[in-house]
């Protein structure tokens, strides 16, 4: 397999080639501001022309646009970047590791040792404890993207991405978001305007969690109380002398169960299949 410098300078010539060809038709036409070409030499100029970019046009990006700026799409853009591809990481909200911050509890930790959780080229912190808490990973992260000189757009949700066989790279249509991910309505700034990126490579990192599954309960609307997915739990805090309900023994469920139990709230855990630990599990009796 040839190295990835012949493939960038393959994608290089070939996007040159496009936006000669567009800008030849834009001229004909009138129009000299057919597309645009984003080829920076360097990092800051890349994230400055990223940034600006009038969104009524095209954008070449030299190299693989990366969706999502979590934990893999952080790797997999700095594992390119060493090969030498560039990246552009397109994440829906305002920064990176999104799901990290704004939708775990507070007492979350890795649960599996740290040596086996950390990204490729960097090891977490020697004074790190062996089961990292969220806000030391958050931490890790950041420090693994500025590492890297990692370059992003932020809120910019992919809603379309297709491959051009014919000229060999990929188009991917975005659409501004707002803080929260919900895209802003026409009028209002950016909102409403759809962005088209164009490049040679396109890798999916959106992560298995990026959206909530909450199952559709027969009666639960007649239920009285609160109903709370686990990615809007918080703290046991909110629940202290409470009979609380969990669904599901996986990892944040009895992490959260746990928690509740800790702040003197009342947990009871309800589990689809057996569980693995029967020993450690006290069965309650059918109703």
């Amino acid at each position: 397999m040839p190295p990835y410098s012949s493939y960038v300078a393959e994608a290089y010539s070939s996007c040159q080639e496009q936006q000669e060809e567009l800008l030849d038709k834009g001229r004909k036409a009138g129009d000299e501001h057919d597309t645009k070409l984003l080829f920076c030499s360097s990092s800051s100029t890349r994230v400055s022309q990223a940034v600006s970019l009038d969104s009524s046009s095209p954008t070449f990006w030299k190299g693989a646009i990366v969706v999502g700026a979590g934990p893999a799409g952080l790797a997999t853009a700095a594992c390119l970047e060493l090969k030498g591809v560039p990246c552009l990481i397109v994440e829906k909200s305002d920064g990176i590791a999104s799901l990290w911050k704004h939708n775990t509890y507070n007492r979350l930790h890795l649960h599996i040792p740290k040596q086996f959780c950390e990204l490729p080229h960097l090891p977490f912190p020697e004074d790190f404890p062996t089961y990292p808490n969220r806000q030391q990973f958050v931490e890790y992260l950041d420090r693994y993207a500025a590492r890297f000189d990692l370059h992003f757009r932020f809120n910019e949700k992919v809603i379309a991405a297709a491959f051009d066989t014919a000229a060999g790279y990929w188009k991917v249509t975005t659409t501004h978001c707002k803080h929260n991910n919900t895209v802003l309505e026409s009028g209002g700034g950016r909102g409403g305007v759809l962005s088209e990126f164009r490049a040679r490579w396109l890798v999916v990192a959106s992560g298995e969690n990026a959206e909530a599954v909450c199952p559709v309960i027969p009666g639960a609307g007649h239920f009285k109380g609160t109903v709370v997915h686990s990615s809007q739990y918080k703290s046991g805090a909110d629940y202290k002398g409470r009979n609380v309900l969990v669904v599901g023994a996986g990892n944040s469920g009895m992490e959260i169960a746990l928690d509740l139990s800790n702040f003197n709230a009342r947990p009871s855990l309800v589990v689809r299949s057996p569980v693995r630990t029967p020993g450690l599990i006290r069965r309650m009796p059918p109703a």
